[in-house]
């Protein structure tokens, strides 16, 4: 498994592959990043297969890193920092269930 900094340079390097930014704003970023994950809900809930799913899964996350560059966020730090800030616990709420 790669380390979570490297979609923060694949996402810049996807841009530098294309010659342009398309998406130079935080609010166009942001409604990239609605976009493509709505064709990743639409390939999931399609049953397509797993390559195709994998490619929407990819490209979401790459628009979500390339938003967290325009913004000066690191996904992978605030992922960090949420998880070592929860507080809620759910198994009595849902009946100490395993997931699956």
């Amino acid at each position: 498994m790669s380390d979570e900094r490297d979609g923060h340079e694949l996402a810049r390097d996807l841009i530098a592959h294309h010659g342009t930014d398309r998406y130079p704003t935080v609010s166009s970023q942001a409604m990239k990043v609605t976009g493509e994950w709505g064709e990743l809900n639409e390939a999931i809930l399609k049953d397509h297969d797993r390559e195709h799913i994998a490619k929407e899964y990819a490209d979401t996350g790459l628009a979500l890193y390339e938003l967290g560059n325009k913004l000066g966020l690191d996904l992978g730090q605030c992922m960090r920092d949420v998880v070592a800030n929860e507080t809620r616990t759910f198994g009595r709420q849902y009946g100490d269930r395993e997931a699956g």
